[in-house]
């Protein structure tokens, strides 16, 4: 049990504030919560193997806004966006009024 303790108190220091009645908006921040302190979690991990100096390592909240700035910056390729195709106009209908 001492991992989810650990993963709702990390949560819990920097909650995203949605003020919205949809659940799903909720949920979806939730779990960006969860994936973000995962990452975190991980790069420590990764910084203690590597022998990397305290001083050298990200806070959670500094971990954040890397990630915020590194989405922010992204660019995003002409190639990779389809746009939607646009719909013919039917004039025939069969509930159409004579």
């Amino acid at each position: 049990m001492g991992r989810v303790d650990m993963m709702d108190r990390l949560i819990s220091y920097y909650r995203i504030s949605t003020q919205t009645k949809k659940w799903t908006m909720r949920v979806f921040a939730h779990f960006l919560l969860m994936a973000t302190c995962n990452a975190w979690i991980m790069y420590i991990r990764h910084c203690k193997e590597c022998k990397v100096p305290l001083r050298n390592r990200l806070h959670l909240m500094d971990f954040k806004l890397v990630i915020a700035e590194s989405l922010i910056k992204a660019e995003v390729s002409k190639e990779t966006v389809q746009e939607r195709p646009q719909r013919k106009k039917t004039t025939n209908c069969s509930f159409a009024c004579e």
